[in-house]
């Protein structure tokens, strides 16, 4: 069992069923465009904690011509877990594309040193013993690009693949610390001269 929390734009839907998340929003607006998706899932069996997926942001402008805008897409997948004593493999990619672009690999022990921080495009491997704790795993796909007219193309993604047995557990179960929270995207055309902002959702 887990406690799930999922985000379409501004807005979350909160669900408390580890599963499948499989979500595709886009918005296209004139010269202007932005997406993002994700296919994910999450599940507890036991003592093993398994996670897996893909997520992928894009925007870009293709003219100069129209109103100034500002351009946000986002997929982002955050968990955290607590373990008694537990072998770990965490194994997965991270492609950037374009100078608005980035992505981010975070497995971390809450309140000590991080195990895994990459931002750099490429794969990424990490595996061993996790000490009695609380951690938490973070991926992100982005593309952020402030208001203004100039044409550009931004991408980025990531995927993963997370398994977790507890060889000694807690005394707090897993059930109960445990989040995911699926924040696929934010677009955002804010328009000048009307003032108002657009906002995508599914």
């Amino acid at each position: 069992m887990a406690d799930l929390n999922r985000g379409i734009g501004h807005d979350e839907e909160s669900s408390t069923a580890a599963g499948l998340f499989n979500e595709t929003v886009s918005v296209n607006f004139v010269n202007l465009s932005a997406a993002a998706a994700q296919n994910s899932n999450l599940g507890v069996t036991g003592l093993v904690i398994n996670a897996s997926g893909t997520g992928s942001a894009d925007a870009q402008r293709v003219s100069t011509v129209g109103a100034s805008a500002a351009h946000l897409g986002r997929s982002v997948f955050d968990t955290t877990f607590t373990v008694g004593s537990a072998s770990y493999s965490l194994t997965g990619l991270l492609n950037i594309t374009g100078t608005f672009s980035s992505a981010l690999a975070l497995l971390e022990e809450i309140g000590g040193s991080a195990l895994l921080d990459q931002t750099i495009a490429g794969a990424f491997n990490s595996s061993g013993v996790l000490a009695p704790g609380d951690y938490h795993l973070r991926l992100v796909a982005e593309v952020f690009k402030p208001e203004d007219f100039a044409a550009f193309t931004g991408h980025s993604d990531w995927s993963l693949a997370l398994s977790v047995t507890d060889t000694a557990p807690a005394a707090v179960p897993v059930s109960g610390t445990l989040w995911n929270v699926l924040a696929v995207l934010c677009a955002l055309l804010a328009m000048r001269h009307l003032r108002r902002t657009l906002t995508a959702r599914v």
